[in-house]
């Protein structure tokens, strides 16, 4: 993978940084974005940080001109950005419903967008999640449609864009932050109710990546992470 360059949306986050980590191990000289703070940043040698707000498409357009400027091309693009902002739908607003579909969705399509001038033969994976098929709640309709969203935007810019190879990764629970301070009693039952034994490692989704950069598998395909080992 030596000269090879991978952007990473979203790198900060548990997920991206064990999704870097994997690249960087690989060889892949890496763009690592985030949007707030950055102390889980891998630092590389073969890296370059850049901070990039996923909502808003100056950002997108100057993230993607800055990689073709530093590395003369792009090889691979991982769409990891996304949030949840969980809540009932009586008490759900529109701006937040709006804000989880341009960060989850709107956002991944953007970037694709913007460099797709430049993806001949490259591979875009894009982390999206179970909840987007079959494992959503009450409490995060948003989040779930913009999932979905984002598996079936996978498969149509597999056609649109034959000559570049997408992939959608959809991992169950994966042990975070943002997971392990969820309500103890609520995660029980959602565990419970998913079938899922054990949450997926971040290193889990990051090895599923990496295998993915072979380009072994159709173009369109949906990866599926489930924790239901015993």
């Amino acid at each position: 993978m030596e000269n090879k360059v991978a952007l990473v949306i979203g790198a900060s986050s548990e997920i991206g940084k064990a999704i870097t980590e994997g690249l960087v191990a690989c060889g892949y000289n890496v763009v690592m974005t985030y949007k707030d703070h950055f102390e889980s940043i891998v630092k590389s040698e073969k890296s370059l940080l850049m901070r990039c707000d996923i909502t808003k498409e100056q950002d997108i357009i100057d993230l993607v001109n800055s990689t073709v400027e530093h590395f003369g091309h792009i090889d691979l693009i991982v769409n990891n950005a996304g949030i949840s902002l969980d809540n009932l739908i009586e008490e759900k607003t529109k701006e937040e419903f709006m804000k989880v579909l341009d960060t989850n969705l709107v956002g991944p399509f953007l970037v694709v967008k913007h460099a797709s001038k430049y993806l001949e033969g490259s591979i875009v994976i894009q982390i999206a999640s179970t909840d987007g098929i079959d494992t959503y709640n009450e409490y995060n309709i948003d989040y779930s449609v913009s999932k979905a969203g984002l598996i079936h935007l996978t498969k149509t810019l597999a056609y649109a864009l034959p000559k570049t190879k997408f992939y959608c990764v959809a991992p169950n629970y994966v042990n975070t932050e943002s997971i392990r301070n969820m309500n103890p009693n609520f995660l029980k039952e959602e565990l419970k109710r998913v079938g899922q034994r054990q949450f997926i490692e971040p290193s889990e989704v990051a090895k599923e990546v990496v295998a993915l950069t072979k380009g072994d598998k159709k173009s369109g395909s949906l990866i599926l992470i489930r924790g239901d080992k015993k």
